[in-house]
């Protein structure tokens, strides 16, 4: 990696950590350049206001999103890999869990990042429906007016998933891999209905042994 690139990775690795911590009004350009060591004068080099950091954050969390329910063409499709995903869906919005908590006001305000957030959320919702119309294919799903219900389906869990983790933080309750699977638990029994038993089954927690 360029040496440029290492410190632009570093800025937004700073970035990211006092947005999580601060709110992004808390935080200037100054606060992020002293907390990764560095000028200002060196951190405009690279990025020309916050407005630039916040996108480059984003766009992080976004290519995790993108990588995460990429399905490879001709690979194994399995039932729980729904779950798998859903749970990792669910981490990275904690890891960037100031964009949940500030993401109205955040794409209000910059239209840049607003049409990258839209453009990226339908590439999602792409994604999950052909992950899901294979999983329908496979029989897992009861017979249905497809592609509605489906696409239904997508848009309500993503309503849920969207809100559900900055619920859990203003209640002040730790957010940890329990609480990440009840997320995923919660998605699922949007599902529900629409799954046969045993592939619900196949989606459901394992006990602890």
């Amino acid at each position: 990696m360029k040496k440029s690139d290492q410190t632009k990775t570093r800025i937004l690795e700073v970035s990211l950590r006092l947005f999580n911590a601060l709110g992004t009004g808390e935080v200037s350009t100054n606060h992020i350049a002293s907390t990764a060591g560095m000028s200002p004068g060196n951190l405009y080099y690279h990025y020309r206001n916050k407005e630039e950091i916040i996108r480059g954050v984003v766009e992080r969390m976004i290519e995790g999103m993108e990588k995460l329910w990429q399905t490879p063409d001709g690979s194994s499709l399995e039932s729980r890999e729904l779950r798998m995903k859903l749970a990792g869906t669910f981490t990275l919005m904690w890891e960037y869990r100031f964009f949940c908590r500030e993401m109205n006001v955040l794409l209000r305000r910059d239209e840049k990042l607003r049409n990258r957030y839209l453009s990226a959320r339908n590439g999602q919702f792409q994604e999950m429906r052909v992950f899901l119309g294979n999983l329908f294919k496979r029989h897992d799903f009861v017979d249905q007016e497809y592609p509605e219900v489906l696409d239904n389906l997508i848009r309500i869990s993503h309503l849920v998933g969207d809100y559900w983790l900055s619920s859990v933080d203003i209640e002040g309750s730790p957010v940890d891999s329990e609480r990440i699977e009840e997320g995923v638990d919660l998605i699922l029994e949007i599902f529900r209905p629409y799954l046969y038993p045993d592939a619900f089954s196949a989606l459901a927690r394992k006990a602890p042994r």
